[in-house]
C-alpha cells in the first residue's frame, strides 16, 4: 500500500463528474482490502481517514492534479458506520468554491438516505 494514497487499496472510485461546481462521484469498496483485515478482525469499520483520502482524491481527479494540500477543516462528521459488508458502492458529493488557489469543500459521502461523512474542508491547488 502506497502511504500517501490509500485510496487504491480500499476504495475504487467507478465514475466521477464534474457540473459548474459540484463532483459527483460513485466509488465501490473493497472489502478484500488489508485495511479491514485490522480495522477490526470480523467486524470491518471503513476509517475515516480512508473516507477523507476518497473526497481528496476525488477532488484531485476532478481538478487533473496531484497537488493538492490540505489547510484546515471547519467541521468534520462521521454520522453512521460505514461497513464494507453492508454498502459495497457510495456516493460522494463535494460543492467546491474555488478562490484564489482555495478550494472551499462542502463534502458528503452517502449511500441512499445513509450519510457516512459530512465534511467543510481547505485545500490549496499548488503547481
Amino acid at each position: 500500500m502506497n502511504a500517501l494514497n490509500l485510496q487504491p487499496s480500499i476504495f475504487d472510485i467507478i465514475s466521477l463528474s464534474k457540473k459548474e461546481n459540484i463532483i459527483y462521484a460513485k466509488a465501490k469498496i473493497l472489502a478484500d482490502s488489508d485495511i479491514y483485515k485490522a480495522h477490526f478482525p470480523g467486524n470491518p469499520i471503513t476509517p475515516g481517514v480512508c473516507q477523507l483520502q476518497l473526497v481528496k482524491d476525488c477532488v484531485k481527479t476532478a481538478y487533473q492534479t496531484k497537488n493538492l494540500i490540505f489547510k484546515s477543516s471547519k467541521f468534520v462528521k462521521f454520522v453512521n458506520i460505514l461497513k464494507p459488508t453492508e454498502h459495497q458502492e457510495i456516493d460522494i458529493e463535494i460543492s467546491v468554491n474555488e478562490e484564489n488557489g482555495l478550494l472551499e469543500l462542502d463534502a458528503k459521502i452517502f449511500d441512499n438516505d445513509t450519510i457516512f461523512l459530512k465534511a467543510r474542508l481547505n485545500y490549496t491547488l499548488s503547481a
